[in-house]
């Protein structure tokens, strides 16, 4: 589980990241779960991507994603 992990990186080492991170996902059977705001340059590398959105005075909602359908946050 990784937050933010490129931060301060140079774009090249950015891609080496995660090229690597792909890498122990197809070697090693690994799973790799990633916060980032980068994903114009990650998403080539991910295979799933769950983007949330917060308003105001809400909770958390799952906008983009192929395996979440709910809402994340506290239920009404």
């Amino acid at each position: 589980m990784l937050d933010e992990p490129t931060t301060g990186m140079d774009a090249a080492s950015r891609t080496g990241f995660y090229k690597l991170m792909r890498h122990y996902v197809n070697a090693h059977g690994r799973t790799v779960i990633m916060v980032t705001h980068g994903l114009e340059e990650a998403g080539a590398y991910l295979d799933n991507v769950i983007s949330l959105e917060r308003k105001e005075e809400e909770g958390w909602t799952c906008l983009v994603t192929n395996s979440c359908s709910a809402p994340f946050g506290p239920e009404d």
